[in-house]
């Protein structure tokens, strides 16, 4: 028997509570200082937690949609923006108490958790961890833009990723638009963010592609946690596919990101 989203939804919800109700209690500095990677859908988030899971002291566990949002399966489509007003007591409770339960579960480990919806959740986030690490993963708009626009196969705004504030002005304009405002939305969030952050680490793509060691080196002394060269070097390689977009995208797709996003990309040196 097929189990309808909204149940499976609510079951791990249940499942959620559940787990904060006994393990809440047993918190601690790991469990309350996780590792936070943000940044826009495709923008390499995906293979730099993986090559973060290699070190023996962390551990990831990334994405948990329905933690982060309880009505997940069942919303209509919304903003996926949380401010810190939303960071109610039952929320810090049930999410730190989910994290306190990886910690013990996971062989005491610090989590290291991505979700691109969190790239628009700052305040929210640092109202549950005021001492999380955050550590933004900067790619070109461009080639994250490309990069969307290949993998979405849905007729669903924005591809139903990451939902802006005001998507709703957005929801009938080509894909390429608004994945370039996606891309913007998230940037700006971020980058916005930053200053009022304890710990927060920007990386952008390019240069980890480029010298993808140095940059773990320096990252992991910054987490403050140990290392020695095997680890750096049997990480999965982050190569540097923004050289796609120059065939793909069209003058006229690139008319629309730039219209669209041509501030954030100017600010971060991707165009002049």
């Amino acid at each position: 028997m097929k189990i309808s989203p909204r149940i499976r939804g609510r079951t791990r919800s249940f499942i959620h509570v559940l787990r904060a109700s006994i393990f809440f209690w047993f918190r601690n500095e790991t469990s309350e200082k996780p590792v936070i990677v943000l940044g826009a859908p495709n923008s390499g988030t995906t293979i730099f937690v993986r090559a973060l899971d290699q070190h023996p002291d962390l551990v990831n566990r990334s994405e948990e949609r329905v933690l982060w949002n309880s009505r997940f399966h069942e919303q209509e489509l919304t903003s996926d923006y949380r401010s810190a007003e939303h960071a109610s007591v039952w929320k810090k409770f049930v999410i730190q108490g989910n994290f306190a339960y990886f910690y013990k579960i996971l062989g005491h480990k610090r989590i290291v958790n991505k979700h691109p919806e969190n790239s628009l959740r700052i305040e929210f986030l640092q109202k549950i961890f005021p001492e999380a690490c955050y550590i933004h993963l900067l790619r070109d708009g461009r080639a994250v833009v490309n990069s969307n626009l290949k993998r979405s196969n849905s007729g669903t705004p924005f591809a139903g990723w990451v939902m802006p504030p005001d998507w709703e002005n957005y929801a009938h304009t080509e894909p390429v638009e608004q994945f370039a405002y996606m891309w913007k939305c998230c940037v700006d969030t971020i980058q916005t963010a930053a200053p009022k952050l304890n710990n927060f680490k920007e990386i952008r793509y390019e240069d980890l592609a480029a010298g993808q060691e140095e940059i773990f080196r320096d990252l992991f002394q910054w987490l403050q946690v140990t290392a020695d060269e095997s680890v750096v070097t049997r990480m999965p390689r982050v190569e540097n596919r923004n050289f796609k977009w120059k065939k793909n995208l069209t003058a006229m797709d690139l008319e629309l990101i730039e219209k669209c996003a041509g501030d954030t990309l100017r600010r971060n040196q991707y165009i002049n």
